[in-house]
């Protein structure tokens, strides 16, 4: 079981977003170096584990965000040595090309809660996500919320708003258009022109990706392809959903609509 970000080494690991090539793909640089350092620290006890049982060793690798990108790396790397590996990995970042993460499915299944930020987040979809905010044209929701701002000023303090209307000698429709008008130029000045150029999504999570999603009317799971997460879904749970905590909410959810009771919890065994 390889443990997630924990450290400042560790955030070091996940903020290098470079891409670089590994098997026959491109990978993230800093988590395979995570994979290859574990695979180096238990390679020749696993050697020895085999040579002394007389038995093929199947292993089982199980890691959540960086600790499942390392897990899945070091799964790949165990595979080469000619090692069974299986890898179960929940929230894995952006990690593998297209091409390589889909020749993983055999071996590594990657569980990614609804809106989890972390699989789809890369430099690319970084930078695409901030071109899509700076294009983004919130001049209406600007104006209305101008408006209710008016509305709520005329109500709760009607002579203060008497008094900005008398100093632009303006009647009180001419004095609220002339605001919105203002505030839509505003606006408009601090928005980008639209284009269509973004950058190339290269790095995706890997292998068979189980998606457990809320769908408004409870939750659902579903398997998806990679490229399913190539834009970060803008969402209020994005982070909360990454979480070790998060991935229990969504599973205890997901059983109590599967049994059909939401007082079902999930009985852990001691011992």
């Amino acid at each position: 079981v390889v443990r997630g970000t924990k450290t400042f080494g560790d955030a070091f690991t996940d903020a290098t977003m470079e891409c670089v090539p590994y098997a026959e793909g491109l990978a993230h640089s800093g988590m395979i170096q995570s994979g290859k350092w574990l695979v180096k620290q238990h390679a020749d006890l696993i050697a020895r584990l085999e040579e002394m049982s007389g038995k093929k060793v199947h292993l089982t690798c199980i890691g959540h965000s960086l600790g499942a990108s390392a897990a899945t790396v070091a799964g790949i790397e165990f595979r080469a040595l000619g090692y069974e590996t299986r890898v179960i990995g929940f929230g894995c970042p952006a990690l593998l090309s297209k091409d390589l993460s889909e020749k993983c499915k055999k071996f590594v299944t990657t569980v990614v809660a609804d809106a989890d930020l972390v699989p789809r987040l890369s430099g690319a979809t970084l930078a695409n996500l901030t071109l899509d905010l700076l294009e983004f044209d919130y001049t209406d929701m600007v104006v209305r919320d101008v408006k209710d701002a008016l509305e709520q000023l005329r109500r709760r303090a009607p002579d203060s708003l008497e008094r900005i209307i008398t100093s632009r000698k303006l009647g009180l429709t001419d004095a609220v258009e002339q605001s919105l008008e203002s505030v839509r130029v505003f606006t408009q000045s601090r928005i980008k022109k639209p284009t269509s150029k973004r950058a190339k999504v290269e790095l995706f999570p890997p292998g068979e990706i189980l998606h457990i999603y809320r769908d408004g009317r409870g939750v659902s799971a579903a398997y998806a392809p990679c490229d399913f997460f190539d834009e970060i879904d803008v969402s209020r749970t994005m982070i909360d959903d990454h979480l070790i905590s998060g991935y229990d909410k969504i599973f205890l959810e997901l059983l109590r609509d599967y049994h059909g009771d939401q007082h079902y919890t999930i009985q852990v065994k001691k011992g």
